[in-house]
């Protein structure tokens, strides 16, 4: 019996452990799972978290990226409503531009719908636009506004919240942003997120706008200078013209020599015609009497010295062809001195430009003067606008001719290297003190009398040569004379091609 009862007493002693060791399994179980659970809770949360800064994230990648993209203004407007429409669940979104007082400006812009539509605000918008100059007022804000629309008796039928931003852009307009949402809350973090946002954009149109005035600006000055090469390609013309009439008087001289002579040879033609007429006549008579004979006939020629007029007619019509070139060439030479033209620069002779001007202005040095010129005979190419060297070139003979008015020498010379042509022309005229040296490329500075000068010759020179990248170099002495060297780029062989 005590055996029983003692067996009975582990019995029970072990059930109570077993009982002990299934409620601390259990107990512990209870933990491990409620461990699990929170550990679960916290893993969704965190991975709702990490959804919501992935989404924040790529929203402020894709503002960055348009912003930093070529978008034009208008189109960087479109593409951010798109975007923060998105982002914030938006159901219509817009931009509009306005002024001081709070009135729409410029184009008319399109609305953005949830699914990424567009419609223009003349299409069946009515509700956006009913409801859109509560968007508008001009202040100086500069946040995101998240305004409810319980107040509005129309879009609180449909909406919960209006959200806006104000965009300066100059001191009279701004651009605004507005989104209608059909919930009634935003969340503060998104808030956060839209502002650094805000700032990408700031920054992007501050940006625009910075290229757009410089780009005005450059517009405006590629019609100042436009207009400057205008008004100088104008003076140039004018100086020429007004150079040109001081050299009427002598180009006027030098093509009535030619003239005069040919003019005079013609008249003893015309008696070297009437004599031929005669002797035809003569032979014609003799010939309708069957009595031509040769003996008469050279009677005949020789009684009107037929081979001395044969053979000085062939001399005269020979001279007057040449002075006939006299003239042309000094024609030309005027014509392409006096043509406007433009500023275009070709290949041209350098020696024939100086030479069609020696022809121009050689009758300044026909009496007192002589012209040594010792140009090369190689003819050196250049790259020029020929009218415009010609003016240079009449320009500094005419100074050199008035600097000498009882008479001197005009020296012509040239060196050439592989790359560049030196032309040299030197007076011995009465020179020039250093102080009139620094000056005579001036604009208006001239040492001739008033009335005789425009003092413009020089420095429109100056611009000329130094468009054509001449090296120019002025040495004088007074009494002695003045010498100017004009070092031209030389065009290589392979060049003229």
């Amino acid at each position: 019996m005590q055996d029983a009862e003692k067996q009975l007493e582990l019995l029970k002693r072990k059930i109570t452990r077993e009982q002990k060791a299934r409620q601390l399994a259990e107990s512990k179980l209870e933990g491990y799972s409620r461990e699990i659970y929170i550990a679960n809770q916290s893993l969704k949360s965190n991975l709702l978290q990490m959804n919501e800064r992935q989404a924040d994230l790529e929203f402020l990648h894709r503002t960055a990226s348009a912003v930093n993209s070529s978008l034009s203004l208008h189109d960087l407007l479109e593409e951010t409503v798109k975007l923060v429409g998105r982002y914030v669940s938006a159901d219509i979104g817009t931009w509009v531009q306005c002024n001081e007082q709070g009135q729409v400006v410029g184009e008319a812009h399109q609305v953005w719908q949830k699914g990424d539509t567009w419609q223009t605000k003349d299409s069946d918008m009515s509700l956006f636009n009913d409801g859109s100059s509560y968007f508008h007022s001009f202040n100086e804000t500069t946040q995101w506004i998240v305004t409810p629309l319980e107040e509005d008796e129309f879009l609180s039928q449909y909406f919960g919240t209006a959200l806006y931003l104000n965009i300066p852009y100059t001191s009279t307009s701004l651009y605004n942003l507005a989104f209608i949402c059909a919930s009634e809350v935003i969340q503060p973090e998104m808030l956060f997120v839209l502002d650094t946002a805000k700032d990408h954009l700031f920054s992007g149109i501050k940006r625009r706008a910075a290229e757009h005035r410089i780009l005005r600006r450059n517009q405006q000055l590629e019609k100042a200078v436009a207009d400057l090469e205008l008004a100088q390609t104008q003076l140039i013309q004018s100086e020429k013209m007004a150079s040109l009439g001081q050299l009427a008087a002598g180009v006027a001289h030098e093509i009535n020599n030619p003239i005069a002579y040919i003019r005079a040879n013609l008249e003893v033609l015309e008696e070297y015609h009437q004599i031929f007429k005669v002797c035809f006549n003569q032979v014609n008579d003799k010939l309708a009497t069957d009595n031509l004979d040769t003996g008469w006939l050279l009677s005949v020629f020789k009684k009107h010295d037929i081979s001395f007029l044969l053979k000085d007619s062939q001399n005269i019509l020979s001279t007057n062809l040449k002075g006939i070139d006299r003239v042309k060439e000094i024609v030309d030479g005027l014509k392409t001195f006096a043509h406007a033209g433009d500023n275009k620069q070709v290949l041209m002779s350098l020696n024939q430009c100086i030479e069609n001007t020696l022809q121009m202005v050689a009758n300044e040095f026909k009496y007192q003067h002589t012209v040594e010129n010792n140009l090369s005979i190689i003819n050196a190419q250049i790259i020029g606008n020929k009218a415009q060297l010609q003016q240079v070139f009449v320009h500094l003979f005419v100074n050199a001719a008035a600097a000498m008015p009882d008479g001197g020498e005009l020296r012509l010379l040239s060196h050439e290297s592989s790359n560049s042509v030196e032309i040299i022309i030197a007076d011995t005229g009465h020179g020039m003190t250093d102080e009139t040296k620094q000056k005579i490329f001036t604009p208006f500075f001239t040492t001739k009398p008033v009335g005789s000068g425009t003092g413009l010759g020089l420095s429109i020179s100056m611009a000329i040569l130094e468009a054509h990248n001449v090296q120019i170099d002025v040495e004088s002495r007074l009494n002695i004379g003045t010498e100017f060297r004009l070092v031209f780029p030389k065009v290589l062989n392979s060049h003229c091609r």
